[in-house]
């Protein structure tokens, strides 16, 4: 039962991250503009935070 539990977790973990970096990674085809917009505020623009 231990060993079903810890694969159900680390199953869920992988599905998790595979889903995160998807997300992620779809902001390397956003033009260049877009990522390299500045806020009005000054934060940080997305190339940045890549």
């Amino acid at each position: 039962m231990l060993d079903t539990s810890i694969s159900s977790l680390l199953a869920h973990i992988q599905t998790e991250l595979e889903q995160a970096f998807a997300q992620l990674n779809s902001w390397f085809a956003v033009p260049a503009a877009l990522r390299h917009y500045r806020p009005a505020d000054g934060g940080w623009t997305v190339d940045q935070i890549l």
